[in-house]
């Protein structure tokens, strides 16, 4: 009787994981969002299903803005969050108006749409930190079928 309490239990849960997983084949993430950051940095962002369509896997590509060229890279669910790495050959942003490459890691809760960006700045523009950027997407409108 026990087996048989724990194969149902065992059961449930694999059941529950199947309806928490991530919607990343969900259509409903895809669309164009407004992304603004704490430190006034804003752009938009489009997402749409991966090249290779990999399960929890969304393309973002970034039109940039007057500090940063257009990007794009593959952002992956990850415990309800969506967790992005990308190259950028404009990642450090320094106070004399000139950049440094670096790897940007943008992570944000796929049901608030708030996160925050993160890079080391491995010494440029003079200095050795670690920063973290709060900003929030704002849905502009769906995906084009």
């Amino acid at each position: 009787m026990t087996l048989i309490r724990v194969a149902i239990a065992s059961a449930l849960a694999l059941g529950a994981m199947a309806v928490a997983a991530p919607a990343a084949a969900d259509s409903e993430v895809f669309g164009t969002y407004s992304f603004a950051a704490e430190d006034g940095e804003n752009a938009t962002w489009t997402l749409t299903p991966c090249a290779d369509d990999a399960p929890g896997c969304v393309r973002v590509s970034e039109t940039g803005n007057s500090k940063r060229i257009p990007w794009s890279g593959d952002a992956h669910w990850s415990v309800g969050s969506l967790i992005l790495v990308v190259a950028q050959p404009d990642a450090v942003l320094c106070e004399d108006g000139t950049s440094a490459p670096g790897m940007n890691t943008y992570s944000w809760d796929g049901s608030t749409l708030s996160g925050s960006a993160s890079l080391l700045t491995n010494g440029a523009c003079g200095k050795t930190a670690s920063l973290s950027i709060p900003f929030r997407l704002t849905r502009l409108g769906a995906a084009e079928a």
